[in-house]
């Protein structure tokens, strides 16, 4: 590892941003997973909704049927 003099912070910062690299690695991961958590609590919280409408509209439409002898 070079040694730079207290002047140069710039080249040190940028030649050793290995810390910088894994902190947006880490961001761009979190992002990714954040969206997919978000997806899939999306669908089954869509899915189970549906269900429940199903279930309900199911109900009404059975329950105020008119049958016609």
């Amino acid at each position: 590892m070079k040694r730079y003099p207290l002047v140069d912070n710039e080249k040190l910062f940028f030649e050793n941003a290995n810390f910088l690299k894994l902190i947006f690695i880490l961001l761009i991961l979190l992002e990714i997973g954040y969206y997919f958590l978000y997806r899939y609590d999306c669908a089954v919280f869509h899915q189970n909704v549906s269900i429940y409408n199903t279930v309900i509209s199911n109900y009404y439409l059975y329950s105020h049927k008119v049958y016609s002898y």
